[in-house]
């Protein structure tokens, strides 16, 4: 299993000016591998590399495994079917190997090979860097550039733990809520759709304008947004997996949400909106990563009627309006409906073929879920 270290690099003046020195001939050696790649007919890495690593040493002054790096780069970017390589290789960024890069743990600082020569540069590492690779003998590594400072990506084998086994813990995603744990721990989304819909509304009125520097603006708060997005994603993951640690949980089951903004598409432009930048997928996939470094397992489960239908009685109820709760008219009972549709995730789904409930029974779940609501506004009045 490889994980990547980030570290924060401090290089003097001499040794940043080498370093942006390399990046750019490294940069215009990936675009013109890419160019040649298309022009050629090759997006095999190996095929390319005998094809023009002679071209690219001589024209762009690179050392044998930088220029083997910016070919490797070049194909895989061609490979990526959404990727725009034009836009991909900018003079910001430098894949290293084991031949051109060393990191010494005794010291603190990664050796690096620059068009000018062999650098020492010294890190800033954290605890979390320092345990993460303390005893590794790390080969590769990739050295970004963000505006001023410089940072190293190190790659770093770790021998992924045991399974540790135990029973499930059922997540239910959404837009409300983030995620709803069938341990009854929910994390709410309300901050995030009100930023969404801050964001989209700046969006709307930038767009109407259409001036050069209205685009501008509407490409650094799409970075924004993003990085927004991100990083809620990753403190959603953790609490995921630290819910599972403390209940002695083996695996996280999800349901399987490929397709659903096709099947959910309405005529309410708003909810399109918000359901085309649920970023589930990427929730999922930062916790499973940080689930195998756990020894947690995960799994997908079939979404179908997880919500509708009663977990203790395993008969479909009906949601109501405000899609906060379910009522079950066979058990007379009103629960939380992301609740509810945690703890069938965490069962496995709904088996298929349940009988339905009363679907008349919607005007019953609306006012005991108004009884519900003044019962609560009684208690915080103190009535």
């Amino acid at each position: 299993m490889e994980l990547t270290v980030v570290c924060k690099m401090v290089p003097s003046e001499e040794h940043a000016r080498l370093l942006g020195e390399t990046a750019k001939p490294f940069a215009e050696a990936c675009a013109y591998s890419a160019k040649e790649a298309i022009r050629l007919s090759i997006k095999n890495k190996l095929k390319l590399q005998y094809a023009i690593y002679g071209d690219v040493r001589k024209k762009f002054k690179l050392s044998a495994n930088l220029a083997i790096q910016a070919i490797r780069r070049a194909s895989a970017a061609l490979k990526n079917k959404r990727a725009k390589p034009a836009k991909l290789f900018r003079p910001t960024s430098i894949s290293y190997d084991a031949r051109t890069f060393d990191y010494r743990e005794e010291d603190e600082q990664v050796s690096l090979t620059t068009i000018g020569r062999r650098i020492r540069v010294p890190l800033i590492l954290g605890k979390f860097q320092q345990d993460q690779l303390r005893g590794k003998k790390p080969t590769s590594a990739t050295v970004v550039r963000k505006n001023k400072t410089w940072f190293i990506h190190i790659v770093v084998d770790e021998e992924p733990p045991g399974k540790k086994g135990g029973p499930p813990l059922g997540i239910d995603l959404g837009i409300r809520n983030i995620a709803t744990m069938s341990t009854g721990k929910q994390i709410s989304g309300m901050k995030t759709r009100a930023i969404k819909d801050r964001y989209a509304k700046v969006r709307a009125s930038l767009q109407s304008k259409g001036t050069r520097g209205a685009h501008r603006v509407l490409k650094r708060l799409s970075g924004k947004e993003r990085r927004f997005i991100s990083w809620t994603n990753h403190n959603v993951s953790k609490s995921i997996i630290r819910e599972a640690r403390e209940n002695g949980r083996g695996i996280i089951r999800f349901e399987n949400l490929k397709g659903i903004r096709e099947r959910t598409r309405s005529w309410n432009k708003h909810k399109n909106r918000m359901t085309a930048g649920w970023s589930f997928g990427e929730l999922q996939k930062f916790t499973e990563y940080k689930a195998e470094r756990d020894g947690l397992e995960v799994e997908f489960v079939n979404p179908a009627w997880t919500s509708e239908t009663h977990f203790e009685c395993g008969l479909r109820g009906v949601r109501s309006p405000a899609k906060h709760w379910l009522y079950c008219p066979t058990c007379d009972r009103v629960v939380d409906a992301d609740q509810n549709a945690a703890l069938n995730i965490e069962a496995g789904g709904v088996e298929p073929g349940v009988i339905p409930g009363d679907r008349n029974a919607a005007r019953i779940a609306d006012q005991i879920v108004e009884f519900f609501s003044h019962s609560c506004q009684a208690k915080a009045a103190g009535l």
